[in-house]
């Protein structure tokens, strides 16, 4: 028993590990290296814009520089494969937060391990390189903290280290605030269980929440915060992280969520309560998740937990037969291990061109092409931390981070309705040089003929992925 115990944890986290060796996904990831790279070298976190060649100077909330000089040192340490690294380290905390937390509330091994091979797969497009890892990271271990002391397994002081934690938190990304609304919904619960008083309960809530003003931002993260949770859609409509999670790419997520409703409706049939507090996650990060690929990774982890503790807990009495057929440890190992050497021809490293505009960059090097460049939106992040500020990025990830961006993304909308838009726009910015991306054959000779006429621009350079125009000298 105890050797099959051993092969199915080896077989699990093999699987973790070739699963999450991959390229670099995350187009964002460069524009925070660059500004891990500012930090370092200058030792100074910039407040206003100092990348950019239309909103340089304007208010810019770093919000996340904590991560920036992590991921950073990250790279310096060990390169690219230094940062897959890091990512693969946060990703195995989260697991193992999750599978302490249930082991915690009593599941058997079984229940842990089914739970989890659940949530990492559905997960596993959210697995890259985002600062959204550090979040996600710290609401699995909140969770585990704050369940521990709502059963009795943890002390109440244990609470109090969480008030560094937060520190740590609000200077290293913006989602503290889905932090410390969990803890505002705990509080409550520990108030009715009496595990608090409400004096002490509230100042716990204060101090925690203080935390947030002790950034180089102070009251005006909580600005932008706001700022950014009221944008219309039509603002965020174009940016992927925000649409529904799609069929194709994140059907396991849609299957968890069914499984999450099945378990829900037979823990009810079997009249195994949840807590309210459970309840209310759950509605919130699952309409959240349906809504925005973005917090699939939060409702895996601080939901869908939930259920599986009330289905498979060993205090509710053993699992079902028929589940125990199907979760036998030698089937699970058996399944992960043909998973993980599935995964073993699939392991590769580094930046794929065909994605990251690689090739352009180092032609534009090579050429030593100057001027005034219009990016795309998608290859401004890494504009940003091959050139650093020069030449100057159009426009990049940042969004609503920086002030103005978010009307010139409607500005460049604007322009691309027509090419007599288009025209007047680029002579607004005096730009020389176009950096953008090859729409294909067909809209290329669109662009060549009324965007980008040959009496004006010429293409110089064409990869399956970009396409670099020059203004023609007259």
């Amino acid at each position: 028993m105890l050797a099959s115990k051993r092969l199915l944890f080896l077989s699990f986290w093999c699987w973790v590990f070739l699963t999450l060796l991959g390229p670099i996904r995350n187009t964002d990831l460069w524009w925070h290296l660059a500004s891990g790279r500012y930090i370092v070298t200058h030792h100074l976190i910039p407040s206003v814009d100092i990348f950019s060649l239309t909103c340089r100077g304007h208010v810019w909330l770093n919000v996340e520089w904590l991560y920036q000089v992590s991921v950073y040192s990250a790279y310096v340490l060990g390169g690219i494969f230094g940062i897959t690294l890091f990512k693969i380290i946060w990703v195995s905390l989260i697991m193992a937060f999750i599978m302490r937390r249930l082991r915690q509330a009593g599941v058997s091994d079984l229940g842990i391990y089914a739970c989890a091979i659940v949530v990492f797969a559905a997960c596993l497009p959210g697995w890259s390189e985002r600062a959204d890892l550090i979040s996600v990271t710290l609401v699995a271990a909140l969770m585990v903290s704050l369940e521990g002391v709502r059963r009795g397994r943890l002390s109440r002081k244990h609470l109090l280290y969480w008030i560094p934690v937060f520190l740590i938190w609000a200077n290293a990304h913006a989602g503290f605030i889905v932090g410390f609304g969990i803890a505002g919904l705990y509080a409550i619960e520990f108030i009715r269980l009496r595990r608090l008083s409400i004096r002490h309960a509230f100042l716990w809530l204060i101090a925690v929440g203080m935390t947030s003003f002790a950034t180089p931002l102070g009251i005006s993260m909580w600005k932008g915060i706001i700022y950014c949770l009221t944008l219309p859609q039509r603002d965020i409509q174009d940016i992927e992280e925000y649409w529904p999670p799609p069929w194709r790419h994140m059907a396991t997520f849609w299957l968890a969520l069914i499984l999450f409703a099945l378990l829900c409706a037979r823990n009810f049939e079997r009249r195994l309560k949840m807590p309210w507090l459970a309840w209310v996650i759950s509605f919130l990060f699952g309409y959240e998740a349906a809504c925005h690929s973005r917090y699939v990774p939060f409702f895996m982890v601080a939901a869908f937990p939930f259920v599986i503790e009330s289905a498979f807990s060993e205090r509710n009495g053993s699992i079902h037969p028929q589940w125990a057929k199907l979760f036998r440890t030698e089937w699970l190992t058996g399944g992960l291990l043909i998973m993980a050497l599935m995964q073993w021809p699939r392991v590769a490293l580094g930046v794929p061109p065909t994605q990251v505009p690689v090739d352009v960059c180092n032609y534009i090097i090579a050429h030593r092409i100057k001027g005034r460049f219009f990016t795309d939106y998608d290859f401004g992040s890494y504009w940003i931390w091959r050139f650093d500020g020069n030449p100057a990025v159009f426009i990049d990830g940042r969004g609503p981070a920086v002030d103005g961006y978010m009307e010139l993304k409607n500005e460049i909308k604007q322009a691309r309705r027509s090419p007599s838009d288009w025209q007047k726009f680029m002579r607004r910015y005096a730009i020389t040089a176009v950096v953008t991306q090859d729409p294909g054959p067909t809209v290329r000779a669109l662009l060549t003929t009324y965007y980008f006429p040959k009496n004006q621009w010429k293409l110089v350079y064409r990869d399956a992925l970009a396409l670099l125009f020059v203004k023609s000298a007259r």
